[in-house]
């Protein structure tokens, strides 16, 4: 007969098996065989708050910065035989560093390659800039570099029209402009006249 609980379905719910874990944990031990009864109820509501934690807390990719830096203190690398050790200039890897510029494709590769950083298990926070001005009666919006335009009545309209403009060229295109890819967030600029 299938297990009734497949799925936790809301917040109660989660709570209340959070609860019962903490619960549980003081009964079992690591010698606790494995046919004790609250040694398997402990597993299969824990692997059911686990799968509830992973849909709705998910934890996300670490940054490309906070990679460098655990690979540094692993590898015994200071601050100041960073640069040497993947050639890039001093004041390129501060900036990167201190989250003030994003690395190039280039640099990214780089950094890659002398650090084995996988490119796949991080994100960069990459910002697009999206310049946002206002006409006369309404507000256009573009990105430059990117073949990208749209209008709105107000900032939020612009904000939902230029993520749909942009998931619209991303879907067209197989080998999109450079600042389109990758991971990257949104910063609106608005621009007076």
């Amino acid at each position: 007969m299938p297990n009734p609980i497949v799925k936790i379905e809301s917040e109660i719910e989660y709570k209340a098996i959070c609860q019962r874990i903490e619960e549980l944990l003081p009964m079992t031990e690591n010698d606790t065989p494995v046919t004790d009864c609250r040694f398997i109820e402990l597993k299969l509501i824990s692997d059911l708050a686990a799968d509830y934690d992973e849909e709705h807390y998910p934890m996300g990719k670490p940054s490309l910065v906070g990679l460098i830096e655990l690979r540094m203190y692993e590898m015994e690398i200071t601050k100041d035989q960073l640069p040497v050790l993947i050639g890039i200039d001093t004041l390129r890897i501060d900036a990167i560093m201190q989250n003030k510029d994003n690395p190039t494709t280039h640099e990214i590769a780089l950094i890659g390659k002398k650090l084995t950083i996988d490119p796949n298990n991080y994100t960069t926070n990459r910002t697009v800039e999206v310049i946002v001005e206002q006409s006369d009666d309404n507000l256009s919006a573009y990105i430059e570099g990117a073949p990208i335009i749209t209008v709105g009545d107000d900032m939020k309209e612009i904000e939902l029209n230029m993520k749909e403009a942009i998931e619209l060229y991303l879907e067209d295109n197989t080998n999109p402009v450079e600042i389109l890819t990758g991971d990257f967030e949104l910063r609106f600029k608005l621009i007076h006249p």
